[in-house]
């Protein structure tokens, strides 16, 4: 059985080609030109660059019959009014054919497993892609999050 675990340099290709599919699949972002050279780099200074060695940037993938199926990259955090840490998510992203079953909770538990290693108070996810938002907010209160405040977003002139 495949479970969640942490990236690594030669998992990068697999996960531009699902950050490319996140990017298309969403009504909010497709409307935005895609970097791949930009999403590369994140990639790599998450996965063996400064996040790494400064032990607060994350990523966990899913692999399946030798295909990943499903990442998360996250980072650990001081909140801007005081010194207790918070861990949050840049992407969550499982492959269509792999939704609904435990890609997307074996992610998540790696992640705090992870987060909860580096003294965070509390995790925090979001759903910016308005892909599957009732669905996706269920699956993480499933999990014992709950949903606060919104976001609101307005084109800039």
């Amino acid at each position: 059985m495949a479970e969640a675990r942490e990236a690594h340099e030669v998992d990068i290709p697999e996960m531009l080609k699902m950050g490319r599919a996140m990017h298309a699949e969403s009504p909010r972002f497709s409307r935005l030109r895609y970097s791949e050279t930009k999403a590369e780099d994140l990639l790599r200074h998450m996965i063996v660059g400064t996040l790494v060695t400064d032990a607060l940037g994350g990523g966990f993938v899913v692999e399946k019959e030798g295909k990943l199926v499903g990442m998360l990259l996250g980072y650990v955090t001081e909140y801007f009014f005081s010194e207790e840490r918070i861990a949050t998510d840049l992407v969550v992203y499982v492959r269509p054919e792999h939704r609904g079953g435990r890609t997307f909770s074996q992610l998540v538990h790696a992640f705090e497993r992870w987060a909860a290693s580096k003294g965070v108070r509390e995790i925090m996810f979001g759903i910016s892609t308005e892909v599957h938002v009732e669905a996706t907010t269920g699956a993480y209160e499933r999990m014992g999050y709950a949903a606060m405040g919104r976001l609101v977003l307005k084109k800039a002139a």
